[in-house]
């Protein structure tokens, strides 16, 4: 995001800051709500920013749905313990 060189690749760099944009520990989502505000700051420092956000939505929907299935196969696991 924003290094000194396309592709995120610069061999030169000598210190953090040439090698992309940084930022504290923030939440994209809050409670499962998208944070707007963040993403905004994260897509203007990104070179192709609809690829990058494309693959974020699909992480989290990866991650939601796979959240709900452990929850009902280990639901359905304990029950059959019992």
């Amino acid at each position: 995001m924003g290094g000194m060189a396309f592709g995120s690749w610069a061999p030169a760099a000598t210190e953090c800051y040439q090698e992309a944009l940084r930022l504290p520990p923030v939440r994209l989502f809050k409670a499962g709500v998208e944070q707007r505000d963040i993403w905004a700051i994260v897509r203007n420092n990104i070179r192709v920013s609809h690829l990058v956000e494309m693959t974020f939505a699909a992480w989290w929907r990866a991650a939601k749905w796979l959240t709900t299935r452990w929850r009902r196969c280990r639901h359905e696991w304990c029950t059959a313990l019992h």
